[in-house]
């Protein structure tokens, strides 16, 4: 099965809003507020976010293809710092198996369209607090936009 971009988007929200293993932070809370592909005026549209009731962030950047999972390293947020506490890859099962450089503090989530893997547990990184809030405003400010979830 090949899973496409809106496919994993679709599948990571599942995901964290589960109460299986979407308890990254201390492994005991998870996020019930999710964004997916949300725009506000950020620079970085994450595929998705979630927000926890501690104030932790959770950041899922999607990906279909290794090309797609290269480009993540041009970003200016990879460089300079972007949103999420703790940020994961989230994949079809496999497809980074043979990727020598991932970098340290992101976790990876693994999928077969049923079943989710959580491969590697991300570890902290202090994240852009001003983008969250802004991303946090542009959902107040638009409720009923696709993508958002309250829990």
């Amino acid at each position: 099965m090949t899973l496409t971009h809106s496919d994993l988007c679709a599948l990571a929200v599942k995901w964290i809003r589960s109460k299986k293993e979407s308890n990254c932070y201390q492994d005991t809370q998870r996020c019930n507020v999710i964004a997916r592909e949300l725009r506000s005026c950020n620079v970085e549209i994450p595929d998705v976010i979630g927000f926890g009731p501690s104030g932790h962030t959770i950041l899922i950047e999607c990906k279909s293809s290794i090309s797609d999972y290269k480009r993540n390293f041009d970003k200016v947020t990879m460089l300079l710092g972007g949103m999420g506490d703790y940020r994961y890859f989230f994949t079809e099962s496999g497809l980074l198996t043979d990727v020598k450089e991932f970098p340290p503090a992101y976790g990876l989530i693994e999928t077969d369209g049923r079943h989710f893997d959580v491969v590697k547990r991300p570890t902290f990184l202090a994240s852009n607090k001003l983008a969250e809030q802004r991303l946090l405003l542009s959902m107040i400010r638009n409720p009923n936009r696709n993508g958002i979830w309250l829990k």
